[in-house]
């Protein structure tokens, strides 16, 4: 039987966090690896972002295989961009200004006078934080591991609009191929338990958090060298599959079998 439905308090908006929602650190800092605990004390907030919020473009370059007769058999990723855009208002901002021409670029004199010097140089990667509100008093945050403003956009000076430094953060792959992640706060009163898949010896797949009530995704079928996959079960003894339309109400473990 299939599980859900159409949830109306599910819908939200994205919100900034009124304490702040675009925070920089250097890549030395440690990233955050949740929605709400506390920042490093390396990361600076970098104030009011403008009214058209954050921006993300999540831009996939797919190449196509045709056999002989035109039909597509495959399709293959060739290229990703993540990019995020967003024009950043607070103009005299220290850190705004840092964060759009790179550290070293801007200084401060004893009387709090500004020198900012704009030129040809390779973009300055750092890590890069935004504190989303959601409905119900929720939180998001979204984590770049390694980012950097790859574009600036034109800056209009006049008599009615803010000066808005609208920039491009490039997100670059971490270690594990991840260019941003994004964590979700739970809602109150809802459960998570955890998936795990006993490969034994075979390649490994990652668990899953699971809302109590909720299925577990039937992930890809392992390998395993000289064995064959012969399907997922929930004992060691392998006496019954798992059942992947079943609701997760604890932790759990599936096991996957093979034949040599």
């Amino acid at each position: 039987m299939a599980t859900g439905g159409n949830t109306a308090t599910k819908v939200s908006t994205g919100k900034p966090k009124v304490t702040g929602a675009v925070y920089v650190a250097p890549r030395t800092a440690t990233l955050p690896t949740d929605a709400t605990s506390a920042l490093d004390d390396a990361f600076v907030c970098l104030g009011y972002v403008s009214e058209d919020g954050l921006e993300n473009d999540n831009e996939m370059d797919i190449s196509t295989i045709k056999a002989w007769g035109g039909v597509i058999v495959y399709r293959s990723l060739t290229e990703l961009n993540d990019l995020f855009k967003l024009a950043l208002i607070e103009s005299t901002n220290i850190d705004v200004l840092k964060a759009v021409y790179g550290d070293s670029n801007v200084t401060v004199d004893a009387s709090g006078n500004v020198s900012i010097n704009v030129k040809a140089e390779d973009p300055q990667e750092k890590i890069w934080v935004f504190e989303l509100a959601l409905r119900g008093n929720l939180s998001k945050r979204i984590v770049i591991p390694d980012g950097a403003v790859t574009s600036r956009e034109s800056i209009t000076y006049n008599d009615e609009d803010p000066i808005e430094y609208g920039i491009e953060v490039s997100a670059y792959p971490d270690a594990n191929g991840n260019t941003h992640k994004e964590y979700i706060e739970g809602a109150s009163g809802t459960t998570y338990y955890t998936v795990s898949f006993n490969v034994d010896g075979g390649s490994a797949v990652p668990s899953q958090t699971v809302a109590g009530g909720s299925r577990a995704t039937r992930p890809t079928n392992p390998t395993k060298e000289d064995y064959e996959f012969d399907g997922w079960y929930a004992d060691n003894a392998f006496t019954t599959e798992f059942d992947w339309y079943s609701p997760i109400n604890a932790n759990t473990t599936v096991y996957a079998k093979w034949t040599s």
